[in-house]
């Protein structure tokens, strides 16, 4: 889905485990709410200073207002890390209860997270790998292409496999 928006030189900025739906006739996940898909060729319709978005789910560089026409379709992945965390772990990688948002935001631009395998030892480790390479600070770290990221999706083992 990612790799689609991108196609457009548009970017989601919400993914998030609510705008991703299951459909029940071939059983492949939806992203759903694009919506607010930001136009990188486009005058952005969003008032001066808005934010947009879901705040535990931004990526370090949605935090920067001031470089917004910059950011890609890596913005997005970084939040399909912060997904791919917590459905694999059960936690949010930057946020704990209590946490506000200035410490959230924090957390998105300096914070390493827990590795997943801490919580969860069995994950695949090729698994964690792919996360914490999403979940990279800086863009260039993550991965240079959606379809980069799906063949490393594809050598994980699969559970019980």
């Amino acid at each position: 889905a990612v790799a689609a928006i991108w196609s457009f030189a548009k970017i989601h900025r919400d993914i998030k485990p609510g705008n991703i739906v299951r459909r029940d006739a071939d059983r492949r996940f939806v992203l759903l709410d694009v919506g607010m898909a930001m136009d990188l060729a486009d005058d952005s319709i969003t008032a001066t200073g808005a934010v947009v978005g879901t705040p535990a789910y931004f990526s370090p560089e949605q935090l920067d207002y001031g470089k917004r026409r910059q950011l890609d379709f890596r913005s997005d992945l970084f939040a399909a890390g912060i997904v791919l965390y917590e459905s694999s772990t059960g936690h949010h990688p930057f946020r704990a209860p209590g946490v506000g948002t200035a410490t959230l935001f924090g957390n998105i631009l300096k914070a390493r997270p827990t590795a997943p395998r801490t919580l969860r030892p069995d994950l695949p480790p090729a698994m964690e790998a792919i996360i914490l390479r999403l979940l990279a600070k800086r863009p260039h770290l993550r991965y240079r292409t959606c379809d980069q990221l799906a063949a490393a999706l594809r050598g994980v083992p699969q559970q019980g496999a």
